[in-house]
């Protein structure tokens, strides 16, 4: 009787240590960011078609959680693919003088502890980075003091 005590404790132990693997892994992918899960809020995962030279996002995400001394803090972070007329608008920046306000940006949105280098030391709630999705160079960043860039949600995403 002790033999089989012993190896249906063993089988539970054994059982629990596989269940509980994939309840960390559950919990790993439920607490990924949309981005970090291929997909943008809100938006079904699916393939993005007619994308004129998009480069993938995620190198952007590496660079972005990279800045360690501006982003202190990552509690959120999340990606976009929009027009960068449609960004400009919803942050409420102006579109400089000959831009193209159809051309399609990544956005990556940070929620946490944020000093930008333009903050005279402050202490931010959020950063939106905008990067040209057909170079990954960046084009613009801004601020706030909230947990959440207050526009961010309602941006809609250009390609999916």
């Amino acid at each position: 009787m002790t033999g089989v005590r012993g190896s249906l404790l063993v089988g539970i132990g054994c059982a629990a240590l596989v269940l509980g693997g994939g309840a960390i892994a559950l919990a790993r992918a439920s607490h990924a960011t949309p981005s970090e899960r291929g997909a943008s809020a809100g938006a079904p995962d699916t393939i993005r078609a007619n994308v004129p030279a998009v480069i993938p996002v995620e190198p952007l995400i590496v660079q972005v959680r990279g800045w360690t001394l501006i982003n202190t803090r990552i509690d959120r972070l999340e990606s976009k693919l929009v027009k960068w007329g449609d960004y400009l608008a919803g942050a409420k920046q102006y579109l400089d003088a000959g831009a193209d306000p159809s051309k399609v940006v990544w956005l990556i949105a940070v929620g946490g502890e944020v000093h930008p280098d333009t903050g005279q030391g402050r202490q931010f709630g959020w950063s939106v980075y905008a990067f040209d999705a057909a170079t990954g160079r960046t084009l613009s960043t801004n601020a706030g003091p909230e947990h959440w860039p207050p526009y961010f949600d309602r941006l809609a995403i250009v390609y999916q």
